[in-house]
């Protein structure tokens, strides 16, 4: 993966989590710990890139 596509990844994640966020906002309580967890999970995939994309720019420093 370039570092474009990871950008742009990162990116929609950020929108994604949001999302998510304000939805969570507007919804009532019963479905609010569904978007929470969406969030959640967002974030972490959103670690989870940013991990793996700075182990790679240590394994080849270009």
């Amino acid at each position: 993966m370039n570092r474009h596509s990871r950008q742009v990844l990162g990116i929609i994640l950020t929108l994604l989590l949001f999302i998510c966020l304000g939805i969570a906002l507007r919804v009532g309580r019963k479905e609010f710990s569904i978007y929470v967890l969406a969030a959640v999970i967002t974030l972490a995939l959103l670690g989870l890139v940013v991990l793996i994309s700075r182990k790679k720019n240590h394994r080849d420093p270009r």
